[in-house]
């Protein structure tokens, strides 16, 4: 039987084709995880007292009432057991009288907690009724939110991690040599994950604003400091903070000479042209990389 040449070179492209595909069934399940653990830290769980305590109700189950605290940064959703808080109030004011005397400060904060005990729309009567009411929104919106941006991440992922190879098999700038047009793939791939990821920002305010430490309504927005991270979700699931570390280094050396572009300009200099095509740029060498990688280990 003769040789066939291109044998081991076909067998060589299936088997990276197999470990591709398994890194990118692992990476998109990794993705849901993630997503999975920032809805479940959307709203989170707290024990009765302290919700009975704090907390405004906005909806109550036969199982569960959910709220929000208003901190001093904004508000955020929370939730606990649907029970009876003011007897268990009582009961853990009974049980305290048995290991301890009570000073009256002691005294004074289970009589607020007995006192303070939420009921569902009391809110709607108080000062904060408009916080309440973007709550309350933001918690029926919560599924969905989960759900799209779950399926952002997905496509993009899939965009920039099979795009280059994709664009490749297309015969995509055929007059390169292979090591170039691997690169000039990987960043048009790059280059159009970015403007995906950053569409909702753009277009529909979603996450907005970045770089602070707003977490909801009434929030206060001012720098973190040196580290320009925001501190929780927002009115998103996780996409606010995914769009600061995205845009963390281009905003870093886009810094370094904002100062000589015209304020017209600037955002259409950024968002347009700079952070697009420094990411796109990192996952064309990445790419080259790869490349080179695959040759040397063959």
């Amino acid at each position: 039987m003769p040789f066939n040449k291109r044998e081991p070179v076909r067998n060589f492209k299936r088997s990276q084709f197999k470990k591709r595909f398994i890194v990118f069934i692992i990476g998109g399940m990794l993705i849901i995880g993630l997503q999975y653990m920032a809805w479940t830290g959307k709203v989170s769980s707290i024990p009765p007292l302290v919700y009975a305590k704090h907390a405004m109700d906005l909806k109550v189950t036969k199982e569960m009432r959910y709220g929000f605290f208003q901190s001093f940064h904004g508000a955020f959703l929370v939730k606990t057991e649907n029970i009876d808080l003011e007897n268990a109030a009582k009961k853990d004011k009974g049980a305290k009288s048995d290991t301890q005397d009570k000073n009256n400060e002691e005294e004074n904060s289970i009589s607020d907690v007995s006192g303070s005990i939420s009921k569902p729309g009391r809110t709607e009567k108080s000062d904060i009724s408009s916080v309440a009411a973007a709550m309350r929104e933001e918690l029926e919106l919560v599924p969905i939110k989960t759900l799209l941006e779950a399926v952002l991440y997905l496509t993009a992922f899939f965009l920039i991690f099979w795009g280059p190879s994709w664009l490749v098999k297309r015969r995509f700038l055929p007059t390169f040599r292979p090591f170039w047009r691997q690169f000039w793939a990987g960043t048009i791939s790059g280059t159009m994950c970015f403007w995906i990821m950053i569409m909702p920002l753009i277009m529909l305010n979603y996450g907005h604003p970045l770089f602070s430490t707003w977490i909801g309504p009434g929030a206060l927005s001012y720098s973190t400091g040196t580290v320009p991270i925001s501190y929780g979700g927002g009115l998103t699931v996780s996409y606010r903070m995914i769009a600061d570390l995205l845009i963390f280094c281009p905003n870093i050396f886009y810094l370094s000479f904002a100062e000589y572009i015209p304020n017209w300009a600037q955002d259409f200099i950024f968002w347009g042209i700079f952070a697009p095509s420094l990411c796109g740029v990192i996952w064309g060498i990445h790419r080259m990389m790869w490349l080179d990688f695959c040759r040397g280990k063959r």
